[in-house]
């Protein structure tokens, strides 16, 4: 049982895709200029999905099960990884193929973990710069 009704987590879901695969797509689009942006953002679009319902799954198992970090940590890698391989495969449905040692899902990945440590630290330095400390991480 949900803790709240499910039908604002649903909306929640399916607009933070929507707007979040705005993102990756133009991340697809930089590294790909073949693609155009639709066809990019409907790639984006049907890896987060499957991102969501892969992380939707992993969160409710570990509220219910007892689940340790370190399986967390690795159900999220796989996640990430998940979505990685969806965008490269989708891709090779428009004529993208892979080429060299990493395909558009792996620089898709890593742009997007790049984009989340910059955001981050600047976060945290504006905070800094604005004297509010460090924020300290609860559990």
């Amino acid at each position: 049982m949900l803790p709240y009704p499910a039908s604002p987590l649903i909306l929640r879901v399916v607009a933070g895709t929507l707007l979040f695969s705005l993102i990756y797509g133009a991340i697809i689009k930089y590294f790909e200029r073949r693609l155009t942006f639709l066809q990019a953002y409907l790639i984006a679009v049907v890896a987060n999905f499957a991102l969501a319902v892969v992380l939707a799954v992993s969160n409710f198992a570990k509220a219910e099960f007892n689940v340790s970090p370190m399986l967390d940590f690795g159900a999220n890698l796989a996640g990430l990884t998940l979505w990685g391989f969806i965008i490269t495969r989708m891709a090779a449905n428009y004529g993208i193929k892979k080429e060299g040692r990493f395909g558009l899902g792996a620089k898709t990945v890593f742009a997007t973990i790049l984009l989340m440590l910059i955001l981050v630290i600047a976060v945290i330095g504006l905070n800094v710069f604005l004297g509010q400390g460090v924020p300290e991480i609860r559990e």
